[in-house]
């Protein structure tokens, strides 16, 4: 696909979350409130992750549970997330703010990475495009839409997939550094995220590998990345 294509779909991706989001948030007000429970929590904590990698802080010595030291250790810390958080909290310095505009970006993202994986299965735009609009939207995903970002976050499922297709085609020390960081990155999103990409690769990987043999120069790959 072409690059004026991958905009287009962006954009489509884009406009469809803007309906599917509508009856759940005002996007005329994103700082002016959040969800009760969970999505409070959620909120807090990816505005501690930004405030430790923007400050230096230590990440698990949060604001919580004093003079519990290493307080965060007793929650998930979806540093995975943060990582992204982080550039927008930066300058209004709004938490809630900073967690509805990661929350509506993993919309698109999700539908961008699942297309650019059932792309390279149909080469097929049009077909990969209603596969992201599945992924990005299914009812499970909206159904915990409201208050868990972190279930919203799976844009690197697929494209780990991907990543281990093409490493497994064809292996250089770029593929298997980016099959790496995108399982990190998935895993430290979340626990339930690190068990989900875990039992991906493992059902894929027969599948993967059910084509020529790996060689010695998967093993250089491999080795020379780590």
């Amino acid at each position: 696909m072409s690059r004026r294509a991958w905009l287009l779909s962006a954009i489509g991706f884009a406009l469809v979350t803007r309906v599917m989001v509508a009856p759940l948030i005002d996007l005329d007000n994103l700082s002016d409130a959040s969800y009760p429970g969970d999505a409070r929590l959620l909120i807090w904590t990816l505005a501690w992750d930004a405030h430790a990698l923007l400050t230096g802080s230590s990440l698990f010595d949060a604001n919580m549970f004093f003079p519990q030291a290493g307080a965060l250790g007793w929650a998930e810390q979806h540093i995975g997330i943060g990582l992204f958080a982080a550039p927008v909290y930066a300058l209004p310095h709004d938490p809630v703010y900073a967690y509805w505009c990661i929350w509506l970006a993993a919309f698109v993202l999700n539908g961008l990475a699942m297309q650019a994986l059932a792309f390279r299965i149909t080469k097929d735009a049009v077909a990969s495009f209603g596969a992201g609009l599945v992924y990005a939207f299914c009812f499970f995903r909206m159904h915990h839409a409201h208050g868990h970002v972190q279930m919203l976050w799976t844009w690197a499922l697929p494209l780990a997939l991907l990543a281990a297709d093409r490493w497994v085609e064809r292996p250089t020390i770029w593929r298997t550094t980016t099959l790496t960081a995108l399982v990190v990155l998935q895993a430290l999103s979340g626990w339930y995220l690190a068990v989900d990409v875990a039992i991906l690769l493992i059902v894929a990987a027969p599948i993967l590998l059910a084509g020529p043999p790996l060689t010695p120069r998967h093993a250089v790959a491999s080795a020379v990345a780590g």
